[in-house]
């Protein structure tokens, strides 16, 4: 087994590999890497609470599907809510300015670098650990990164770099 280079080590025990979302190069590149190596947990930057429906539907790869959840309640200063109370709730009787038309979804694509981590884990019998804090409302950042084409040309450490 090759050794892991120090750019992506986190201590002893972690590896860190960045990716970018959507990127094909990245999805070939975590193959390479989880399949030459050994680990014992794969963290998911994802929720727990798609953990379930995501594993179902890495089952049905190479079809590209698309795991989605509404987001049913958005934050306002001006409302609380008792956490202590039962999850199952019934959206009739919230007030208007939590009722959301919002969805949050993740796409089920053999190029994105996650989905191809998570199917190897899958494969390899691997623990998953689904570590994205969960949140009422997504909020994107947008952010300018370089073309994962030059992975084609530099090591995963250099692009990171």
């Amino acid at each position: 087994m090759p050794e892991i280079s120090p750019v992506l080590k986190l201590g002893r025990n972690i590896t860190l590999f960045p990716v970018i979302h959507g990127s094909g190069d990245f999805a070939v590149e975590v193959r390479r890497l989880m399949l030459s190596q050994r680990f014992d947990c794969l963290a998911v930057p994802l929720p727990p609470s798609f953990q379930a429906a995501v594993e179902s539907a890495v089952d049905h790869l190479p079809s590209i599907t698309v795991v989605s959840q509404k987001e049913l309640f958005t934050w306002h200063p001006d409302v609380t809510v008792d956490e202590d109370e039962d999850e199952d709730v019934d959206e009739s009787d919230l007030p208007e300015l939590w009722k959301s038309g919002r969805v949050t979804y993740v796409p089920i694509d053999p190029c994105q670098p996650v989905i191809a981590a998570l199917r190897i884990a899958v494969q390899e019998r691997m623990t998953r650990a689904f570590i994205e804090n969960e949140t009422d409302e997504y909020q994107p950042r947008a952010v300018v990164l370089p073309d994962p084409y030059a992975l084609k040309r530099v090591s995963p450490e250099q692009f990171a770099a």
